[in-house]
């Protein structure tokens, strides 16, 4: 049972790490499409049509949705502890666990309600109006589908890993 349940614990760590690089890919690619989308503009007088389209849908959404399993992973979201801090060791493990919960149910909701709007867009085929053409956004609208169920599938496990049904990984690192 111990090497199934840490398989499936690393596995979790394994997607969270593989979402980050996906979202420094299209970090990296954002930056060299606007790149050259500047040399072209500035140096030749004909820009890249559809640049701002294609970076505000899937550039900077992939770039915000695709690391967010990691720093939940990580434990590394905000947190204020003003009124947690007096409390027992014990009581603030309850309220982190409360807490797990909570967040499971909205990272569900938010990737379910994700879900429903992506498969809408995708059957309308969504596209943008770029210049003269059209460029469809419809894919874009699956990162966040994959930045929530990720975000969730995270705090399943960590709610699993302090129910002591699988085991802890700890930090990872990339």
């Amino acid at each position: 049972m111990k090497s199934t349940s840490k398989r499936r614990g690393s596995f979790v760590r394994r997607l969270a790490v593989w979402s980050n690089w996906l979202a420094a890919l299209a970090l990296a690619l954002m930056v060299v499409h606007v790149t050259i989308d500047v040399v072209m503009r500035y140096l030749f007088s004909a820009p890249l049509t559809g640049t701002i389209e294609i970076v505000s849908a899937y550039y900077m959404v992939a770039v915000i949705a695709f690391p967010l399993a990691i720093v939940h992973y990580r434990d590394q979201h905000i947190r204020v502890e003003l009124f947690t801090a007096g409390m027992s060791l014990r009581r603030q493990r309850q309220m982190d666990t409360a807490v797990e919960v909570l967040l499971l149910v909205m990272f569900t909701t938010i990737a379910v309600l994700s879900f429903e709007e992506a498969l809408e867009k995708t059957r309308a085929y969504e596209v943008w109006e770029a210049g003269q053409g059209l460029i469809p956004v419809w894919p874009a609208r699956w990162s966040l589908v994959i930045g929530f169920s990720l975000m969730a599938l995270v705090s399943f496990t960590r709610l699993l890993s302090r129910a002591g049904l699988i085991e802890s990984e700890g930090e990872i690192s990339q």
